[in-house]
């Protein structure tokens, strides 16, 4: 895995693969957005998996919130392999402020077929009306991003017990 990215403080990385699928997980700080006005989280990783080698760029670009009290954020997930067969794919987002509230209320990111040099982009917008809250945003962030990709040598989908206990362990820690 190699990433290039400005977050402030060092990415955990983790990956898991199973016989349902690969699991990476990636837990990182962005700091002072006050004074950045802007980071960006650059992963490139591959699933190594034998049936069906996969491989991806993810990307989220943060800024400091706008004047109007909207906090905007991109997230890209790209397959940069050219096979013709696809994959599903599920994304979980986990931000939050300095203060430990969750923001970005977002559901999982699902997408059940993912062929070659696709892309998904989603838009998160958050309004934080208040002076305070705004700050709290820009000191710190806290973000947990947990891409599954299943069904490239598996017809079930289904998550196993020792990845989901991972996953938890580092919902946990955010």
């Amino acid at each position: 895995m190699a990433g290039t990215n400005n977050a402030s403080d060092g990415i955990e990385r983790v990956t898991h693969n199973s016989n349902t699928g690969h699991e990476f997980c990636f837990v990182f700080s962005v700091q002072y957005l006050s004074f950045k006005k802007e980071c960006t989280f650059k992963e490139e990783f591959i699933t190594e998996c034998e049936a069906l080698p996969t491989s991806w760029l993810c990307e989220m670009f943060f800024q400091k919130v706008l004047d109007d009290g909207r906090a905007c954020i991109l997230f890209t997930l790209k397959r940069k392999d050219y096979d013709r067969n696809p994959v599903k794919v599920v994304v979980s987002l986990r931000l939050k402020d300095s203060t430990d509230k969750y923001l970005f209320n977002s559901p999982k990111i699902q997408r059940e077929k993912i062929f070659a040099c696709e892309v998904i982009k989603e838009h998160l917008v958050e309004n934080l009306p208040f002076p305070e809250m705004r700050s709290y945003y820009n000191l710190r962030l806290k973000v947990g991003i947990f891409i599954e990709i299943i069904s490239c040598h598996s017809t079930t989908g289904k998550i196993n017990e020792e990845t989901y206990r991972q996953q938890k362990f580092l919902y946990d820690r955010l």
